[in-house]
């Protein structure tokens, strides 16, 4: 049953999209200027941020609703794992910024 709504609505939304693009290519003046995207730093940098956006999409919302429903996890038990995953970075970054600071203090 979701295969078919999100079949459904993708097949929907497909030739919207592929008219709005074709659109913002040929106007002269568009709202959104999609040719931006073929300047190396610009389309490298946008696709940068979709990449992180899906990975922290996935790491706030879906790794929680994925622990409580299949795992049948409380609340807490995924704020723990949720810690466990969003802690060893910052705790990198963390030692980045004060090793420089314990060194010039020797």
């Amino acid at each position: 049953m979701r295969f078919e709504v999100v079949s459904g609505g993708v097949a929907a939304i497909r030739p919207l999209l592929s008219q709005t693009t074709l659109i913002a290519l040929k106007s002269t003046d568009p709202a959104v200027n999609l040719r931006l995207l073929g300047r190396r730093n610009f389309g490298l940098g946008t696709l940068a941020n979709i990449i992180v956006g899906f990975a922290l999409h996935g790491t706030i919302y879906i790794l929680p609703q994925y622990l409580g429903q299949v795992f049948g996890y409380s609340a807490e038990q995924i704020g723990f794992v949720l810690a466990w995953t969003l802690e060893p970075p910052l705790a990198l970054r963390k030692a980045r910024v004060l090793r420089p600071i314990a060194k010039s203090r020797r």
